[in-house]
């Protein structure tokens, strides 16, 4: 499967594999990004997190959440006054085989102005950051956009999802709303 290209649409819930690129219908305005294959075939991108490159971020789509950044490079970005939207959280949790107990772990939610991600860059974009997991791009991200994963060129394209119909709907109470006032 590493050396097919793999379409992911979470809007039409399908996924096509293939071959060739070239029978995909891939729009020109897209998001484009290198794609490391590490151990074990896991994919994995590089990013800057507000201009400060970033190495390895999975692309996982068994994570339901969204984008996670590496927890020392948000509490330097926070104390340097790079992140100010932020909310500081103590995680408690079990750790370890045997369920180490009343462990608690720093956890943060915030926003990060910038991450540029390949051709793109992504602005104010939510972020959680916790003590011991790992920086990933996580399918509550991932879901919003149509994704390409060419294991050949080593390559992620990510194409915006158009509105869904309940956005859509809602856009259409507020016009209408607005008209009658």
């Amino acid at each position: 499967m590493q050396h097919a290209i793999w379409d992911i649409d979470f809007r039409k819930q399908q996924i096509t594999i293939t071959d060739n690129e070239s029978k995909l219908d891939i729009p020109e305005n897209i998001i484009e990004n290198k794609l490391f294959i590490g151990v074990a075939g896991i994919p994995s991108i590089a990013c800057k997190l507000n201009e400060k490159k970033v190495w390895n971020f999975t692309v996982d789509l068994g994570y339901n959440g969204g984008i996670v950044v590496p927890f020392s490079e948000f509490k330097k970005q926070t104390e340097n006054g790079a992140i100010v939207d932020f909310k500081k959280s103590n995680t408690k949790g079990v750790t370890g085989i045997y369920g180490a107990k009343n462990t608690t772990r720093e956890s943060y939610i915030g926003i990060i102005e910038e991450i540029e991600f390949g051709n793109s860059t992504l602005e104010n974009v939510k972020v959680y950051a916790e003590q011991y997991l790992e920086k990933r791009f996580g399918s509550d991200f991932l879901k919003n956009y149509r994704i390409i994963l060419n294991w050949n060129s080593k390559k992620i394209k990510l194409i915006k999802n158009e509105q869904t119909n309940e956005s859509l709907v809602n856009g259409l109470r507020t016009k209408s709303v607005k008209e009658n006032s």
